[in-house]
């Protein structure tokens, strides 16, 4: 009986052992955590890239950062102010686009979301979160190394501005231009790989708009177009994000492909916090309510786009 016991036991401690390993084996992450583009880790990848990598970059808060408070309320990036200031922010926030809703609610064509959303593409590139980037991006490029960025922003027409090339005149005034990793003459549009509602993802000039669809299913529709049209297809992708699930997303795809990746999961913005001045806020909310754009400084900026004379009642 005791012979008997002791084999269970035993059994039972190697089944734990065995889940234990697997357990570990599954929480493994499949990326690395890097707080800057100089890390050991980055380096070393980048080092070994060769004519078959293809290096990816997500753009917001991992290549640029809207310094603008306004900005980053306008598009709920409250994690970007400090946390003391994030219930204000949000408050704001609400109550603003409550008032804009009462204000325009008998109006369709245009509307002010397009006038808000223009001024969030026009200031949302403004800085680089590390300027050293745009050395390390053109030393692969004299590598002949292919780079592209895959944002998950949506696309959309604002005035005669496309956001495609809001974004890629942007990063270029920047110093950043990805297009000349695939000469392609136009925008290039593939059907949404999700349920997104929007009509078409793209590429521009080296840039990929997934407009709110998986990373990773859309960069593998990107690859195929690639492969069919160039017969070039990666060996190995190095890829940067800031958020975990488009590292997953990326990672599980190309995996599925026999593509191997390296992947890192960005914080040099992490802690990167505005400058929240509550009565200047209030000002400019104020005034963006009457489709006026007022600067950091509280002085007016560019001229409106729209007007209430502009408008049609619904």
């Amino acid at each position: 009986m005791k012979h008997i016991f002791l084999s269970m036991l035993h059994a039972l401690l190697w089944c734990f052992c065995i889940f234990f390993y697997v357990s570990s084996m599954e929480q493994k992450p499949c990326f690395t955590v890097v707080d800057s583009f100089s890390d050991d880790a980055v380096t070393q990848a980048l080092a070994h890239a060769g004519p078959k990598t293809l290096v990816i970059y997500d753009i917001d808060f991992v290549l640029t950062y809207p310094d603008d408070p306004l900005v980053l309320l306008l598009s709920s990036n409250d994690d970007r102010f400090a946390p003391q200031d994030r219930d204000v922010v949000a408050t704001m926030r609400s109550e603003f686009f409550e008032r804009v809703h009462q204000k325009y609610c008998q109006y369709v064509e245009p509307n002010p979301w397009k006038f808000y959303g223009l001024k969030i593409i026009k200031y949302g590139y403004t800085c680089l979160i590390e300027p050293r980037i745009v050395h390390i991006i053109k030393d692969l490029q004299k590598r002949n190394i292919k780079i592209i960025a895959l944002t998950s922003s949506s696309l959309g027409k604002f005035g005669e501005m496309v956001r495609s090339t809001i974004c890629y005149e942007s990063l270029k005034a920047l110093g950043i231009d990805f297009s000349s990793s695939f000469a392609l003459d136009s925008e290039v549009r593939f059907l949404p790989t999700g349920t997104c509602d929007e009509a078409f993802q793209a590429f521009y000039k080296g840039i990929f708009f997934t407009c709110r669809n998986a990373k990773g299913d859309a960069l593998r529709s990107f690859l195929l177009y690639i492969y069919e049209t160039f017969k070039w297809l990666p060996d190995n992708i190095i890829f940067f994000d800031d958020h975990q699930e488009n590292l997953l997303s990326v990672v599980g795809c190309m995996n599925a492909a026999s593509i191997t990746c390296d992947a890192f999961l960005y914080q040099g913005a992490r802690e990167r916090y505005v400058v929240f001045d509550q009565k200047l806020m209030e000002q400019r909310l104020s005034a963006l309510e009457d489709l006026r754009w007022l600067s950091r400084d509280g002085v007016h900026g560019d001229e409106p786009r729209l007007d209430d004379s502009e408008f049609k009642k619904a």
